[in-house]
């Protein structure tokens, strides 16, 4: 397909409320988004945060980075459901991918993109990520599984449900501020179908810390209490995740730097 007639691919990072993520996530989100293979010309950022903290992205906008403010204190579910309004309206038929401040890749976009576009009715997740603790220094893969229609069983593991990639339409997430992301993924499941990406981990880094909004042991699960300096990964991952961490400037045990945006 000629890349013009591709489809606009939007990706939302609600953002703003956390100032620790603000200043040293959100810039790591945002070159990661430009560093995307999908065409620059066919894809866009969305900020999305409430009205009152608005002007601290006012730094980060762009003519590819959008800010969209809304008032009030709406439930996260709510905030994402902006992007979806924002989409349906000014580019029917484009699709949103889940761009959260504490997971990133570079190759993201097109894979998921390439997947969803060959079922442009389903959605498309991840079930690979690469995990890593800034207040430890812990690093290990989680691979999760993608179950059919209904609940999987309690605990059971299912898709990175903050990785999904879908078509603009009428579905939308339910107006909590937790765990709106688990349920927007069980409408996808048991209505059109989500697809599964069994993506390589290096794909997407999920990073943890108890200064970010999900937290520390939200992220690490079985590795929480793990000896600081854990590794648990193939030498391959190591010297990616170490590669990573060098380019953006980012340390454990420490307030990570600031990245400089080009």
């Amino acid at each position: 397909m000629n890349a013009d007639n591709l489809p606009m691919c939007f990706a939302v990072t609600v953002c703003g409320k956390n100032d620790w993520e603000t200043e040293h996530l959100l810039p790591v989100a945002i070159e990661c988004y430009r560093r995307q293979t999908y065409p620059a010309n066919r894809r866009m950022l969305l900020l999305v945060t409430e009205a009152e903290n608005a002007h601290k992205l006012r730094k980060f906008k762009a003519p590819d980075v959008k800010m969209l403010a809304v008032a009030g204190n709406p439930p996260l579910g709510e905030l994402r459901n902006v992007a979806i309004r924002f989409v349906c309206e000014q580019a029917p038929g484009g699709f949103l991918v889940q761009w959260d401040v504490d997971g990133h890749a570079t190759g993201r976009m097109a894979m998921q993109m390439q997947a969803a576009l060959a079922q442009p009715s389903m959605a498309a997740c991840l079930m690979t990520q690469l995990c890593y603790s800034l207040d430890t220094d812990v690093a290990f893969v989680r691979k999760l599984r993608l179950y059919g229609q209904g609940h999987p069983p309690e605990g059971t593991p299912t898709a990175i449900h903050g990785t999904i990639t879908h078509p603009a339409n009428e579905l939308r997430y339910p107006p909590q501020k937790t765990g709106e992301d688990t349920v927007f993924w069980q409408q996808w499941v048991n209505g059109n179908g989500c697809l599964e990406d069994h993506n390589d981990p290096r794909l997407y880094i999920r990073f943890s810390s108890k200064a970010s909004v999900s937290g520390h042991k939200h992220v690490m699960q079985q590795y929480a209490d793990a000896p600081c300096g854990t590794w648990d990964l193939p030498a391959e991952y190591v010297a990616y995740l170490k590669q990573f961490l060098g380019h953006y400037g980012l340390s454990s045990l420490q307030k990570p730097a600031a990245v400089t945006l080009q």
